[in-house]
């Protein structure tokens, strides 16, 4: 379940990397579990909601089933919607450290651990949960431009996928 909680941090955090420092609206349309190992993960629940007049917010929960050890490594791609609707993928990344990635606090990762019951890695056997996930814009990188995106997020353990989740988003400037 901490894999899948990461997971959907991640997400949030990657697909606000199109915050610009300028006003701009991000919002949320859809987040889903595409797949998930069900060999590793039990019950996963992912919801997206308003949380208040200006930001949305995740709850989740679920159950990992092993423990995970440090060889977690996430997999992402973002992608934009362009005017002959397809998208055109704009950046992707494979194998980054997640345990490295919260560690760091990157992309205020770690300060997010305050939502829920998951921890730093190693990521063991148990029940997590997380209410009410909400992001610190002032925490990420700057810009894209406005438009319809989608990222694809992928947590693994060693070689085995763990979870497959999707977000879809509108960036208003």
């Amino acid at each position: 379940r901490s894999t899948m909680m990461c997971n959907v941090v991640l997400c949030l955090q990657m697909l606000f990397l199109v915050i610009a420092a300028e006003e701009v609206m991000v919002e949320f349309e859809n987040l889903e579990i595409i797949s998930y190992n069900h060999d590793l993960v039990e019950n996963p629940i992912v919801t997206l909601f308003q949380f208040n007049d200006t930001n949305q917010g995740v709850n989740a929960s679920g159950v990992l089933k092993k423990d995970l050890g440090m060889d977690i490594k996430v997999t992402m791609d973002l992608s934009k919607l362009q005017e002959d609707n397809e998208y055109k993928q704009m950046t992707s990344v494979t194998d980054v450290d997640m345990c490295d990635l919260i560690n760091k606090n990157q992309f205020g990762l770690k300060d997010l651990l305050k939502y829920g019951n998951f921890t730093v890695c190693p990521w063991k056997q148990a029940y997590y949960e997380v209410h009410n996930a909400m992001i610190d814009p002032s925490k990420l990188p700057p810009t894209a431009p406005a438009g319809k995106y989608i990222m694809n997020t992928k947590i693994f353990s060693g070689a085995t996928e763990i979870i497959h989740t999707r977000f879809t988003g509108i960036l208003k400037k």
